[in-house]
């Protein structure tokens, strides 16, 4: 009990939403998912026992899951706590309430009460749906005096997000298969990124994350071979760090697999070699019977190469262009892993983990909203798909597409921020160069940089402007819905002057006068530059954010 006590100190409410939603998406199978989620539940809140009770629609019967989860048995009165809990579930059920031992209603103290004589002093009942459409209850019980008080947000909370995912996992269990496999597999690819993401902001072992995010690709992406080789530049030589069936082929690690990484390296680009086994540049091949194309990519941080991640078709499925072009925005992922191992092993200041963690803190807390409401219109869809409501489908299928764009413009933001600071070794123009292409034109935003001969700013005010403009930045990304943006650096008279500008949506300045923290800070860091900052903006007319700083003469 000490030990799953300490380990709920050191996770976060957050945390243990994500673990929860994480179990669900990996499972193939309600089936499959209960043992997982309820071994959560019970980690999450130290409860002693949770039963998970389902009403089977067609016999209008309340069925006890069989597989609960127990840290202690009852003592051979197993079946009689069953059955009273089972009286409990059903009350709330039929009442659509929350029942909690710490503040009992009238007609539920004799029920409570025996339940406390046998030991369970401290229970809530949770009930799934609304009092028209139930379909089950979950209950919590503590065999020791708790503060129920204070563990019923985090319990409530974890509740109704198994509730959600339960309904949302249901959903695709009906009619129009296929369709339905297609949508949940995109969101099952959409979710690995959000959570691949998340790992790499977590991770202290790089070999570890590797791995276990090559085995993630290849549940959604069937191979037949994969492997993920780093370049060690002080050996001069690669190294492979996470393999899928590389033992079912030995001779490929080895002479095979250089001549492969070689090849990628010389391209420095995707490469794609279809029926490698009946290629004649490739006879090294042709005894492999089951190899079919191989994708091979770099990887590349800081614009260097750090390594290389190899790709074998499955012989039993072949790849389409899709997974192909997901597989492209993995590698960027892949690389960024690399990458913020070797940020961590430098980190040496406490201000370092500070802002890992508050990466971390954004990348749930902007797309945990996201996420839900993709649950929420996927399961809308569902509904009417099963009606044939087409023109309803399509409306919600374009809202789902918009929320998965954001979160993928969320993410890459994320994975930008992730990377090690974007001034070091590098000028204004190199970073803001590097910042477009690696966010804004992969969110597919149309970009331009211009920047004036005479625009000599001095050193000392290069990283506080550069944090302005990318502030700017974020904004429009976050906000504007803009499909082109445009960063201009000007100098005139004794003036420099920086134009963000974008074609978003606008706003009256007037209505946000104020501002966010975002702003504040914006604004801010320019008058400790002796400068100032304004916002020109109207609704449907894009914002321009303009900094004017004056030129400092010795």
């Amino acid at each position: 009990m000490k030990k799953e006590k300490t380990q709920n100190n050191q996770f976060s409410q957050i945390d243990w939403v994500h673990k929860l939603t994480r179990v669900f998406v990996q499972s193939k199978s309600l089936k499959n998912a209960f043992p997982s989620t309820l071994q959560v539940l019970g980690q999450a809140t130290d409860a002693d026992s949770i039963f998970l009770f389902l009403l089977q629609k067609k016999k209008e019967k309340l069925i006890d899951y069989p597989e609960n989860y127990l840290r202690y048995s009852f003592l051979g009165e197993s079946s009689k706590v069953r059955n009273l809990l089972k009286k409990l579930a059903q009350r709330a059920i039929n009442d659509g309430e929350v029942i909690c031992s710490a503040d009992p209603q009238a007609h539920h103290q004799q029920l409570l009460k025996k339940l406390n004589s046998m030991g369970l002093l401290n229970i809530a009942v949770f009930p799934w749906g609304s009092v028209e459409s139930n379909q089950g209850a979950l209950i919590f019980s503590w065999r020791e005096g708790i503060d129920l008080a204070k563990k019923f947000p985090l319990i409530k909370t974890l509740t109704e997000r198994f509730f959600l995912a339960l309904k949302t996992y249901e959903a695709f269990v009906v009619q129009n298969k296929n369709q339905e496999a297609d949508l949940f597999h995109r969101i099952r690819k959409l979710y690995f990124i959000y959570d691949f993401t998340y790992m790499i902001s977590k991770s202290k072992n790089l070999s570890k994350t590797l791995q276990e995010g090559l085995q993630r690709i290849v549940d959604l992406i069937p191979a037949e071979l994969a492997t993920i080789h780093l370049w060690d530049n002080k050996e001069k030589k690669f190294h492979c760090v996470a393999s899928y069936r590389i033992n079912h082929f030995p001779q490929v690690e080895g002479k095979i697999v250089k001549y492969l990484l070689n090849k990628v390296v010389t391209q420095d680009d995707l490469l794609i070699i279809p029926n490698i086994k009946n290629n004649s540049s490739f006879s090294q091949f042709s005894h492999l019977k089951s190899l079919k194309t191989y994708i091979g990519w770099p990887l590349k941080a800081s614009g260097s190469l750090v390594g290389v991640f190899s790709f074998f078709e499955s012989s039993q499925k072949s790849i389409s262009a899709e997974d192909i072009s997901f597989l492209s925005t993995i590698v960027d992922y892949l690389a960024i892993a690399v990458e913020n191992e070797r940020l961590y092993r430098q980190a040496q200041h406490a201000t370092i983990e500070k802002e890992r963690h508050r990466l971390a803190r954004e990348l749930h807390d902007g797309l945990s909203q996201s996420l839900y409401s993709l649950q929420l219109f996927t399961a809308t869809a569902q509904e009417y798909l099963k009606l044939n409501e087409k023109e309803k489908l399509k409306v919600v299928l374009e809202e789902i597409k918009k929320i998965a764009n954001q979160c993928l413009k969320e993410m890459r933001l994320m994975v930008y921020h992730l990377r090690p600071g974007p001034l070091l070794g590098k000028n204004l123009t190199e970073v803001l160069q590097q910042r477009l292409e690696e966010v804004e034109k992969r969110a597919g935003i149309r970009t331009k940089l211009w920047i004036a001969p005479s625009f000599h700013l001095p050193e000392s005010l290069v990283p506080d402007l550069y944090r302005i403009i990318e502030e700017a930045l974020n904004n429009s990304l976050r906000h504007a819905g803009a499909s082109s943006v445009e960063v201009i650096l000007d100098k005139k008279g004794p003036n420099f002057i920086v134009e963000i500008k974008d074609n978003g949506h606008g706003f009256d300045p007037l209505l946000v006068k104020e501002g966010g923290q975002g702003l504040i800070n914006m604004r801010k860091r320019a008058e400790e530059l002796g400068g100032d900052l304004k916002i020109i903006s109207s609704p449907g007319k894009g914002t321009t954010v303009r900094i004017r700083l004056k030129e400092k003469r010795d």
